[in-house]
């Protein structure tokens, strides 16, 4: 667990974004008190085509400070933050775990729909269930195959013939 996590930028970041200053957002304000293994903080820095149109500094060098295990210890990283990277790219559609939580609401939805009953939800069926079911079914082949001379007498009077 990462505990009193701050951001130091150099130089101060700054966003073509008019009416937003990012030392405002309380996480670069005050820094987060804890922040779990595997656990993320987005935020939405600037505008791309607007930053790029001003001209702004593509590189800054963050400074991340936080205490975490073992003995509550203090660390420092750095690390570079380029804008630059991401200029003339092509778009890509990247999914990551956002998206498959989505999908994953999606499909809740859907299954709460399903209820046992007569043309809704999931038919089980057993092998069993298979079995007698292919066996009624052969059953009623063979009743309904009946000899071609026995169908010329289906009047209810056996020695009556139906018309050729």
């Amino acid at each position: 667990m990462a505990r009193d996590v701050t951001f130091e930028f150099d130089p101060p970041m700054v966003t073509s974004k008019r009416h937003t200053d990012i030392y405002e957002l309380k996480a670069f304000q005050h820094g987060i008190s804890t922040l779990p293994p595997g656990k993320e903080f987005r935020t939405l820095l600037d505008f791309g085509p607007a930053r790029f149109k001003e001209k702004l500094p593509d590189v800054y060098r963050v400074k991340i400070n936080y205490r975490g295990d073992p003995g509550n210890r203090p660390y420092s990283e750095e690390i570079d933050l380029d804008f630059g990277l991401f200029w003339n790219r092509r778009f890509i559609t990247l999914h990551d775990i956002h998206d498959v939580h989505k999908q994953l609401e999606i499909i809740a939805n859907e299954l709460r729909h399903w209820r046992p009953g007569v043309g809704s939800g999931l038919l089980a069926v057993s092998p069993e269930d298979v079995q007698r079911r292919h066996d009624q079914l052969q059953r009623d082949l063979e009743e309904d195959q009946v000899e071609p001379a026995d169908r010329r007498y289906d009047t209810g009077h056996e020695d009556e013939p139906l018309g050729d």
